[in-house]
């Protein structure tokens, strides 16, 4: 099973720069960090998104830049982290800083890998994801996350539904909406936000992750003493 070992958030950039810093303390060498970020240039002019910290940069699992240039939502992650602090940045390309908002969360997780995914933005009230193609194992963990503007003004579903365990909520901003479950089937797995109360641009997606299998250590060698041969088990 792959579940959350902590959770650090940040919820609000607040329209006063171009980034962000969530910071995770304590973090296990080995695990990986999911960055999910949640972002919204106000001026409509659709900024891609990047993340980085003291280790280096973290990869992209998945992007939506549906929101028709106002919205996006990007799902970072930092295999084999380095034991200690991560003071994570996310970073937006372009834009300035008064029209730059946003909601950013950071996950530590056992090694994992990204198994399936899924997509979804636009302009309206009926805010979903569709449910991604069948998993590879049972137990996964799904991360799934919205920005829209304004999601505190009213209607919607928080945290959403969908999926074959419960979502949990990670944050409920003005802004950005986080939420992650514990699967319970290879089901394939979506998040339904409802309907809003107001229309308006919004980016969501989702991903399931699965546990990377650690392999057993190899068996020692034999043992040679006094012409006998020892077989030394573990």
């Amino acid at each position: 099973m792959v579940a959350p070992v902590q959770i650090s958030t940040l919820s609000n950039w607040g329209g006063t720069s171009l980034s962000a810093t969530t910071t995770l303390t304590g973090v296990t060498a080995g695990n990986h960090i999911i960055l999910l970020a949640m972002h919204g240039d106000l001026g409509g002019n659709g900024p891609t998104l990047s993340a980085s910290d003291a280790q280096g940069s973290y990869a992209i699992d998945v992007d939506s830049n549906l929101g028709l240039g106002l919205a996006r939502v990007t799902m970072f992650r930092l295999a084999n982290a380095n034991a200690g602090t991560h003071a994570i940045t996310c970073t937006a390309s372009t834009g300035t800083t008064a029209n730059s908002v946003g909601t950013t969360i950071a996950i530590e997780v056992p090694p994992v890998t990204l198994d399936q995914s899924n997509i979804a933005g636009g302009n309206g009230t009926a805010v979903s994801v569709s449910p991604t193609s069948s998993l590879a194992a049972v137990n996964e963990l799904a991360v799934a996350g919205i920005f829209a503007n304004n999601l505190l003004t009213g209607g919607g579903t928080f945290p959403p539904t969908g999926g074959t365990g419960t979502y949990i909520s990670l944050v409920h901003a003005h802004d950005g909406d986080g939420d992650y479950q514990i699967l319970t089937s290879t089901a394939g797995v979506g998040a339904n936000w409802g309907t809003l109360s107001f229309s308006g641009k919004w980016a969501a997606v989702i991903g399931a992750y699965n546990a990377i299998a650690t392999a057993p250590p190899p068996p020692l060698a034999p043992m040679s003493l006094g012409g006998m041969n020892v077989q030394v088990c573990q």
